[in-house]
Order: C-alpha cells, then structure tokens, then sequence
C-alpha cells in the first residue's frame, strides 16, 4: 500500500499547483484531500497516514493516538499551539511548521487593522451606511506621525511592521525577551519591559507565540 500523504483542510481543496506536486514524483505518495469538522472526521480521515499537513486543524492527544501510523505532522503556517507538542514527543511523532510563511501579509494586515482603528475607518463606513454623514463623529481619531507604536513579539513579523511604522513617521518600541538586539538596531527600534512598552505606546501589536508563557500575557 502507498503512503499516504494527507493534506487537512477545512476546505476540502484538492487543486494543487503543479510545481507543488511535481515535487512528488517518483515517490510512493497519494494525496488526499480531506473536509474535516470533527475530531472524529480528521482521526476517522487519517487513519492510514504517515504523515498529515495541517492549518487549522487542532492535532490533540487523543488524535495522535488514534493515528498509530502516523510519523510526522507539518503545520503549513507558523504557530504550533494547535499541536499537542508535548504528545508528539511521547509518541516519537515529528513536528514541523514553514518558518516565514505569510510574513509580510500577516504584517500588511496588522497595519490595515492599526489604520482601520486609527482613523476609524469601520465606524464611519457603518454610520455613512445608516445615513450619517459630515464631521461629527463623535470620537477622534489618532494621528500615526510622531506617535509611538509598542510591538510584543519581535520576531519577523514584528520586524517586518516595524519597518512599515516606521516609514509612517512612528516611534517603535518592543518587547521580547528573545530579542535579536542587532535586528533592533537594524529597524531602529528600542527593546523595553512590557510595563514600559504599555506605559509608552499609543498602540499596540502583538505578535508573539502563543505559548504557555505567553498565554493570557494582555489578558482576555
């Protein structure tokens, strides 16, 4: 029997671009394309599987041990927390997920929603829908230029909207304590305590992992 190569999403996709599978040429692979809204589906959909591609998809432990075959999980996306880690260790399953991936989009949309807040942009486009028009909003909006932008997470999307901050005229400070202090420099942003960071920013962006030590660090 192949291997069997999964692809779990929530989609069901099965296109795939040729480049993509020419990949896989000459290696005892199939691919199946899988729609999942269960734990129950994506365990009953993977039980042949040597290894599963996943997005969103949360990979429990009781998944795992469901999947007696399965020997690896690659996460197409950054963040691992919808993987049982811990789990995939006992179980000699490999994790992986595709460092980079989405970088400058997920730093696109972060300056989107900072703009949409900023200006108020969501507010007017509802109150001119509902026939309101003119200048009395009735809340102010918030000048970028000469403001301060407090990041938390200073990985590479951090980065990556520090430069965009930047080109608009912001101040940037970050917090991370695993912080590359020379990629800091690089963006001319100063590393800060989050106290400091909250005390000083007049908005903030976070982008770090969620992870045990992460969770609930702004609160709900």
């Amino acid at each position: 029997m192949s291997s069997s190569f999964l692809v779990v999403d929530t989609t069901g996709k099965s296109k795939y671009p040729a480049e993509a599978l020419a990949h896989l040429k000459g290696l005892d692979v199939r691919v199946e394309p899988l729609r999942w809204e269960t734990e129950a589906e994506l365990v009953a959909g993977c039980r042949e599987a040597d290894l599963i591609l996943v997005t969103a998809a949360y990979v429990t432990r009781e998944v795992l041990e469901a999947l007696p075959e399965l020997r690896a999980v690659v996460r197409y996306g950054v963040g691992l927390d919808r993987i049982d880690l811990e789990a995939a260790e006992e179980l000699g399953v490999e994790v992986a997920n595709v460092r980079g991936f989405c970088t400058n989009e997920m730093a696109d949309h972060a300056l989107g929603l900072i703009l949409a807040c900023s200006r108020r942009i969501v507010d007017d486009a509802m109150r001119v829908r509902a026939g309101g028009y003119g200048h009395d909003r009735g809340q102010r909006v918030l000048r970028l230029a000469g403001g301060t932008a407090g990041i938390i997470g200073f990985g590479a999307i951090g980065q990556a909207l520090a430069w965009r901050l930047r080109a608009m005229d912001m101040t940037v400070v970050a917090h991370d304590p695993y912080a590359d202090g020379a990629q800091a420099q690089a963006t001319d942003v100063r590393l800060v305590e989050l106290d400091e960071l909250l005390r000083e920013a007049d908005i903030v962006s976070v982008h770090c992992s969620l992870t045990d030590e992460t969770r609930g660090l702004i609160g709900h």
